[in-house]
């Protein structure tokens, strides 16, 4: 009995740790991004495309995150009565790509002030002469 208490616990502990110490810094640092891209918008400032590309691999890894935790959650067991562990070997190893994955796009989020230039007049925009 104890067994299969701790075999259905240690897979949710891992799951949260990886949510509270992964997942969510990712998320936070996405809405800074996302704030920052629509103040420079609002402030006509030009939007480099690493940034643009960083953001949809944000958000790429963020819901690829979410379907493994998924996984995770539906094939803890093989017929319904041991632990199927080449399964959750697999699922572990797509878990560390995932946090790897995760830990170079919050690097690059620290690196992110340098991305956003000033645009002072766009090409298409003529400033009215007086």
């Amino acid at each position: 009995m104890g067994c299969g208490f701790c075999g259905a616990a240690l897979p949710n502990i891992f799951a949260t740790l990886v949510v509270d110490c992964v997942v969510k810094p990712l998320v936070h640092a996405r809405a800074r991004l996302l704030h920052k891209i629509k103040d420079a918008k609002s402030q006509l400032l030009q939007i480099e495309n690493d940034v643009q590309n960083l953001q949809s691999r944000a958000d790429e890894t963020l819901s690829d995150m979410g379907t493994l935790e998924e996984e995770i959650q539906l094939n803890k067991r093989c017929l319904n009565w041991c632990p199927n562990c080449s399964w959750r070997y697999q699922l572990s190893k797509k878990a560390m790509k995932k946090i790897q994955d995760i830990s170079e796009l919050l690097n690059k989020f620290v690196n992110l002030d340098q991305s956003v230039t000033v645009l002072l007049c766009p090409s298409h925009c003529r400033l009215p002469v007086f």
